[in-house]
């Protein structure tokens, strides 16, 4: 044809989780670049929102499982449902989720998963077989400023928040280990010292790209039988 076609790398889905304190801006990065990337948003809420649909029940085992769960006794009794049933269940449904042609095609965006080390072994697990392109891991955002964000939040308590957060200084290096040996691609994004959200959505954007390059040069290299560049 003589039509000219997009490059191979603008084709390649993004793939990737975001990790972090407490109300330090995952959610709003997740969705900033999803916009930018075209890619899917996912949490465990919607995650299992999607799990519960009847097209997705019929589907996958994992899904009619949780909906069982979900739907059985006291299960459901805030929208925070991915607090209800356990982390394997939900990375089921989640890699139910990512098998979907839309994931495929557009990539997908993790956030508010995993939130422990447990998750983070778990989700990790070979015989799971998540594939995550990068990590982003929010750090330096300041106590104060995570206590401030707490009292003003209208969707969490500030002893909720306290938990987290206490989760997050404790487990934090032992959750990064976990996610760094799996995918051997984790990057610290600087979201302290009152960054604006520019230079924040700057730094994840090229740590995407950066990942997004790699991941073409490694299939590129597959395709045509030759060494893969060195890292």
């Amino acid at each position: 044809s003589s039509h000219s076609s997009p490059s191979p790398l603008s084709r390649e889905p993004v793939t990737a989780c975001i990790i972090g304190g407490p109300v330090s801006g995952k959610t709003s990065l997740a969705l900033s670049l999803c916009r930018e990337f075209n890619g899917i948003h996912l949490t465990p809420e919607n995650v299992l929102q999607w799990a519960l649909q009847s097209s997705s029940t019929s589907s996958s085992p994992a899904c009619a499982k949780a909906a069982e769960e979900l739907t059985s006794g006291s299960a459901i009794q805030s929208p925070r449902t991915a607090k209800e049933i356990s982390s394997s269940l939900l990375l089921s449904c989640l890699r139910a989720r990512i098998q979907r042609a839309d994931c495929k095609t557009q990539g997908w965006i993790l956030d508010g998963f995993p939130a422990c080390a447990a998750d983070a072994r778990a989700m990790t697990d070979p015989i799971l077989g998540i594939k995550v392109g990068v990590v982003l891991s929010l750090e330096n955002l300041p106590h104060v400023i995570t206590m401030k964000r707490a009292r003003e939040s209208k969707k969490r308590t500030t002893q909720e928040v306290t938990e987290e957060l206490q989760i997050w200084i404790h487990e934090r290096e032992s959750m990064k280990a976990s996610l760094s040996q799996a995918y051997l691609n984790v990057r610290h994004i600087n979201v302290g010292g009152g960054r604006s959200e520019w230079p924040i959505l700057d730094s994840a954007r090229l740590a995407l790209c950066t990942s997004r390059a790699k991941i073409q040069s490694r299939s590129t290299a597959l395709l045509l039988r030759v060494p893969a560049p060195l890292d």
